[in-house]
């Protein structure tokens, strides 16, 4: 992984993907992340009000409702862990109120966000807020000393406040899960840049791709190949080159006898092909997230 911070945006990174493109995000700012966390606990909240009136549970704070109590905690601990790692792992690493913010978790490394990276994240967030706040709500009804209450606050307020001193702002969790938070590219599947140079495609020799090519990516490789569309500069052709190489060593493709196209009009094809591919393939209710995603039976974890 590379690290770029921009002298002009603070909040500017550079990722190094496994294929060695480097992509550009932006870090979540710290309102939006605490915006989105509080609709998460808020559907959380609705979630488990909503199971126990549909079990007709009831909760009394003395005799045998202790038991209830527990049983309560566990059930809150389960309804909660099973949504932030649920949501996460499967939507890219995102819960519903971070989509709702527009904001999604990535490694810091590049690499695919693992299952492991994000239990790891949210079991420190057991640790950074709900047992604590859990403990401070159970201090409060018992009457205990007010030293407790204090310590369990300020140990709250810590890990609360850890991403407003750091520039990365990361939170316990993103630390042990080594992620960040960041803006949410755009999801569409972007036109313009195929739209753009459509006449150039058609007048370029021949580049035809088989399903068979087009399955071997998903839509973040997508992105990534728009990333390197975008890309201006010096290092630009350098960078279309690389990845116009791998990716027709990955798909195996072959150019005809005298009619090998650019590096540039490759990749554009290839976009526009791709974009194509897995736009029909989402009417079906079919989507394929990347490359390692489970798709026609295999689990493709080959690296391009």
């Amino acid at each position: 992984m590379s690290m770029a911070r921009g002298n002009a945006d603070p909040a500017l990174r550079t990722l190094t993907t496994p294929e060695g493109v480097p992509i550009s995000v932006h870090l979540a700012d710290r309102s939006t992340r605490a915006g989105a966390f509080l609709l998460d606990v808020l559907i959380v909240s609705l979630t488990v009000i909503v199971l126990f009136l549909a079990f007709g549970l009831t909760l009394r704070p003395t005799g045998p409702g202790l038991w209830m109590a527990s049983g309560v905690m566990i059930i809150v601990f389960l309804v909660r862990s099973c949504y932030f790692v649920f949501f996460e792992a499967r939507w890219r690493g995102a819960t519903p109120g971070k989509r709702m913010m527009g904001i999604r978790m990535v490694d810091r490394s590049g690499q695919h966000l693992s299952t492991e990276a994000v239990i790891a994240r949210n079991l420190m967030r057991e640790v950074e807020f709900f047992m604590p706040m859990t403990l401070l709500l159970v201090v409060s009804f018992g009457g205990e000393n007010q030293w407790t209450t204090l310590a369990t606050l300020a140990w709250t307020l810590i890990f609360l406040f850890m991403p407003m001193f750091n520039r990365d702002r990361l939170r316990a969790g993103d630390i042990i899960g080594g992620t960040w938070v960041v803006v949410t590219p755009r999801a569409a599947l972007l036109r313009d840049i195929a739209d753009a140079n459509r006449d150039r495609i058609r007048k370029a020799p021949d580049v035809a791709f088989t399903t068979e090519q087009l399955d071997v990516y998903g839509e973040y490789e997508l992105q990534t190949l728009e990333e390197v569309l975008r890309m201006n500069g010096a290092g630009s052709a350098r960078w279309e080159s690389e990845v116009a190489r791998r990716i027709q060593r990955r798909i195996k493709w072959r150019a005809q006898v005298g009619r090998k196209p650019t590096d540039r009009v490759f990749l554009e094809a290839f976009y526009a092909a791709l974009r194509g591919h897995l736009e029909q393939k989402m009417l079906f209710g079919e989507r394929r997230a990347d490359k390692y995603h489970r798709t026609h039976g295999n689990n493709d974890k080959t690296n391009a």
